[in-house]
């Protein structure tokens, strides 16, 4: 399967939410690289749990 099929029929719909994965991996990115922001994050999600 050549890589532009792959593009044009996404049977399993992997590609249509993909700029939002990246968008948040890059939010993702920035917390991790300021550690007591990352920390806060960390401890107030496990809070919500």
């Amino acid at each position: 399967m050549k890589s532009q099929d792959s593009l044009d029929h996404d049977s399993f719909l992997l590609f249509a939410d993909y700029q939002s994965y990246i968008d948040a991996q890059e939010r993702v990115s920035a917390l991790w690289s300021r550690p007591k922001a990352w920390t806060r994050s960390s401890i107030l999600d496990a809070a919500r749990i």
